[in-house]
């Protein structure tokens, strides 16, 4: 008797796809693979000259030829060291084998990897000015450029310091809009009726905005009254060609909560979420050699168990480090994870303008050090600043500074680029041209001298309304902050 083979089954089962995970090289024996994204799929050997590990794991010396094991199954990624010399790291412990997930930082030989399931749709080259290569930026640089390309408004939302400004700037840039970028802070009283006397009467400074872009800073902070009238300017902006940008640190959804004119009012407005810094961890080692060079200083080299203490937020002693690591220490509060962009960049370029001139960085004061009220931050106070830098009055109490050339000289740049393009910044080379002309110093001595100027103003009472950027400082421009024209002084009749 013939034995039949049973009918192949009509639905085969299907091949079952390895799963996927993905690790971002934050650490490397070069600067070659750092950001690089390293893909799992399904098992890894990472050691060195093993194949899909970067290249420049050849030179690490530290790394075994069979160093650990990547392994990614039904959902569960795990890490398994192979026997290493020097030993295989989960978020600062040694580990034979550990379970990974989103945000640990996994330390091998020279290579700190951070763990990300998030995978790029697509290469990007780096943006020139919104640093980074996360999946977080490289998806806002995209949104912006999506954004840029339609004929909508727009609402920007993120929390403080995460960068709201840059992207209005470079959806703007992007735009390619024949008109100027204008500012209008919509929490300093009156401000939306003076809008609408612009747009109705077609002149002041909106008239640079016809074509161009109109940004409605901290509507989240806008009076209810200012806030009804909001449709007529989005319709009397449309009329004229204006693209409006609403910026908020609420996002859409907890502002049509709060306010039903809000939900009226962004019914058709394309949502742009700028990413805060917890969503780009990756970023933060290129953004710290980033910030170093505006302030006249070459960037560190870090460590490996530096740059992951960063990372993953963990705090640590800071003594024995070298010189530039322990600025940056001290600049993240003794390696707490920092709140966002802006205020990684403020605390790095405080450190390093008090190491410039002479401090003792063992005095600078760490966010956790202590919890005495009295060593909280300064609250910022309304203040009166005159528009020729004369003078700064807060509540009752003026100081003058006609007789400080440098302090006045500087501090009018300041309220004139405040009042004219309130979101761009004065460099340090110019604040320094202005409070020191004709002195050329190096770029590390003029960024000091700035810096402590800059101190001086904060501590007369514009402490708070000073913003350390990039490039320079800026008066932030605020409900809090008013600008009067000096009166004029009467001159002496001769004796």
């Amino acid at each position: 008797m013939t034995l039949s083979k049973p009918p192949a089954p009509t639905n085969p089962e299907p091949e079952r796809r390895s799963f996927r995970h993905s690790v971002v090289v934050l650490h490397a024996p070069t600067d070659e693979s750092v950001g690089t994204r390293v893909l799992v799929e399904g098992s890894l050997e990472f050691g060195r000259g093993r194949p899909g590990v970067p290249p420049d794991a050849a030179e690490d010396r530290l790394l075994s030829r069979k160093h650990a094991r990547f392994a990614a199954d039904r959902g569960m990624f795990e890490i398994e060291d192979l026997g290493s010399s020097n030993g295989t790291f989960v978020n600062g412990e040694r580990v034979e084998k550990a379970a990974l997930g989103a945000g640990d930082v996994v330390e091998i030989g020279e290579f700190a990897l951070l763990v990300d399931p998030a995978f790029p749709r697509r290469e990007r080259k780096p943006h020139p000015r919104l640093v980074g290569t996360s999946e977080a930026i490289l998806s806002h640089v995209e949104a912006i450029e999506t954004v840029a390309a339609q004929d909508k408004n727009v609402i920007l939302y993120g929390p403080a310091g995460a960068g709201k400004s840059l992207a209005v700037q470079e959806l703007h840039r992007a735009s390619r809009r024949k008109g100027a970028l204008v500012v209008a802070p919509c929490d300093r009283p009156a401000e939306t009726v003076k809008i609408l006397s612009e747009l109705l009467r077609d002149d002041g400074s909106l008239a640079d905005a016809f074509g161009g872009t109109l940004v409605l800073d901290s509507i989240d902070r806008a009076r209810k009254e200012d806030v009804r009238k909001l449709p007529s300017v989005l319709g009397l902006s449309r009329e004229r060609g204006i693209r409006v940008v609403l910026c908020s640190r609420a996002s859409p959804m907890d502002l049509s909560s709060e306010l039903e004119e809000y939900a009226q009012i962004l019914q058709g407005i394309a949502p742009l979420e700028v990413p805060p810094l917890d969503a780009r961890r990756e970023d933060i080692p290129r953004l710290l050699r980033h910030f170093f060079e505006p302030l006249g200083a070459s960037a560190p080299e870090l460590s490996r168990e530096f740059v992951a203490k960063l990372v993953r937020g963990s705090g640590g002693e800071v003594d024995d480090l070298p010189f530039e690591q322990q600025v940056l220490a001290r600049a993240m509060g003794r390696t707490e994870f920092p709140d966002n962009v802006r205020g990684l960049f403020s605390q790095l370029d405080t450190c390093l303008g008090f190491a410039a001139i002479g401090g003792d960085l063992s005095d600078v004061d760490s966010p956790g050090d202590d919890d005495d009220e009295e060593q909280q931050a300064i609250p910022m106070r309304p203040a009166r600043v005159a528009r020729d830098g004369t003078y700064v009055q807060v509540e009752r109490e003026r100081v003058h500074l006609r007789g400080r050339r440098a302090l006045r000289s500087m501090l009018a740049a300041l309220v004139e680029s405040a009042l004219h393009t309130p979101w761009e910044s004065v460099p340090v080379a110019d604040l320094f041209a202005r409070g020191w002309p004709g002195e050329e110093p190096d770029a590390l001595s003029a960024a000091a001298r700035v810096y402590l100027a800059m101190s001086t103003l904060r501590r007369v009472g514009l402490e708070g309304h000073l913003e350390r950027t990039q490039i320079g400082y800026r008066l932030v421009w605020s409900a809090d902050i008013e600008v009067v024209e000096p009166k004029p002084t009467t001159a002496r009749p001769e004796e």
